[in-house]
This record gives C-alpha cells, structure tokens and sequence, in this order.
C-alpha cells in the first residue's frame, strides 16, 4: 500500500514530547485523513494509543462534542500515550476557543 510522505513527519512528530499542538492542513482531498491513518497504525505499533474522532458529520457536532472526544482520550491513556487525532475540527463552531480552553493550565 501506498505510503503518504507525510507520514514519516506526523509520526516523528507526535513521538516528540508532548509541547505543541500539531495540526495538518492542506487543499480538500489532498490525503491528510489518510495520512493520519497511516500515523494512526504506525504510532500504535509503537505502543502508543490514538483516539480518532471527525467532525465530519451531516448534523455538525456542537462544541461539546470536543471536551467529549478529549475526556475519551484520557480515559484511554491509562499508563500508555494517548493521541488526539481531530479530523475536520475546523467544521465545529468556537472550535479553536474550545482547544485552547482544553490545553489552559487546569486541563493539562
């Protein structure tokens, strides 16, 4: 199967320590999606786990929907890295206060 390039960069990325927020953007159909899933299997193959979750929805989620997906993923971590992957989070309104909210000094 066909590896996106842009693979090798997520991957080494969110195996860094955690410091940044990474986000993938670029032109409609141009493979982030699939390029996360690629991450995806490769980051748990390492033994780290991903918690994927779109905004891609025909109802769009309220912003609630993104505390829901941040809680799942805490709930995975137990003694293992978590990842949240937020596919099409632009989609969400308030989307960007939401994150920002999430990563202030009482939710890290």
């Amino acid at each position: 199967m066909f590896e996106r390039p842009l693979v090798d960069t997520i991957v080494a990325r969110l195996s860094e320590p955690r410091r940044l927020i990474q986000a993938i953007v670029g032109p409609r159909q141009s493979g982030k999606t699939t390029a996360i899933a690629q991450a995806q299997t490769r980051l748990e193959a390492q033994g780290m786990r991903v918690c994927y979750a779109s905004g891609d929805e025909p109802l769009v989620p309220g912003p609630a929907w993104i505390d829901e997906q941040w809680e799942l993923a805490r709930t995975l971590a137990g003694e293992a890295p978590v990842v949240l992957a937020l596919d099409e989070v632009h989609k969400i309104p308030g989307w960007s206060e939401r994150v920002q909210g999430r990563l202030g000094p009482r939710h890290s």
